[in-house]
């Protein structure tokens, strides 16, 4: 799994940035929004790629539902 707290952040200083900054709040990012994702360095998923790309398509679309709490 990778955390892209690129995403995030990137959100946060663009609302800052502007005019009327809508900074507060909760913001949750998640597949849908590329605030996390998988790991493709070293080949290791490679022969899956596929398969979780479609997982990820069914968390997207609901029909997958990923619990918040371990």
């Amino acid at each position: 799994m990778l955390k892209n707290s690129d995403v995030g952040t990137y959100q946060f200083l663009v609302a800052a940035g502007s005019r009327f900054p809508s900074v507060g709040g909760i913001h949750r990012f998640g597949v849908a929004n590329g605030g996390v994702g998988y790991a493709t360095s070293g080949g290791f998923v490679d022969d899956i790629a596929d398969q979780l790309d479609a997982y990820a398509a069914d968390i997207v679309a609901g029909e997958i539902a990923v619990p918040e709490t371990p």
